[in-house]
């Protein structure tokens, strides 16, 4: 399905909302929850017609990252559904006030708390670390799709 006429514009009757924000982090204890705002929030009354995304990092099993990307989570389970041989995996998880991390094995992933930014990095050798400004994660209405795009720039 086609979103978009070229790079920049949008189709008509298709919104896009991308995160730009961290508005709170959930720590849990084997997994890391970051919901983002689609506009900056200063008050509270920044909130109102503000989408929220719901982000949740997890690990299935050992050097893996789960990604799951929500907008309204009380929604019927989409057909067909399949069960995921998940094999219980420790977790490192911390969070200060700049940054929250999760960490499965060599692999990590860090959300900068200030600005939308998520960097994923394998520490197991010097192999590249690789991060995601607000443009490469999206919600679309009235699809209601969840897109991750491999638009993530690689630092050496």
């Amino acid at each position: 399905m086609k979103f978009t006429e070229g790079l920049w514009r949008m189709r008509l009757g298709v919104t896009s909302y991308f995160p730009v924000q961290v508005y709170d982090v959930k720590v849990e204890q084997d997994a890391l929850t970051v919901y983002g705002v689609t506009k900056p929030v200063h008050s509270r009354v920044d909130t109102i017609s503000n989408p929220l995304l719901t982000v949740r990092f997890s690990s299935p099993m050992p050097n893996v990252i789960r990604v799951q990307i929500r907008h309204h989570g009380g929604q019927r389970q989409p057909k067909p559904f399949f069960q995921f041989n998940i094999e219980p995996s420790k977790v490192e998880i911390s969070e200060n006030e700049h940054a929250a991390t999760l960490t499965s094995g060599n692999l990590t992933v860090r959300v900068e708390k200030r600005n939308w930014l998520i960097s994923f990095k394998d520490g197991s050798s010097n192999r590249r670390e690789y991060s995601c400004r607000h443009n490469c994660l999206q919600f679309q209405h009235p699809h209601s799709t969840y897109l991750l795009f491999d638009r993530f720039s690689q630092n050496s």
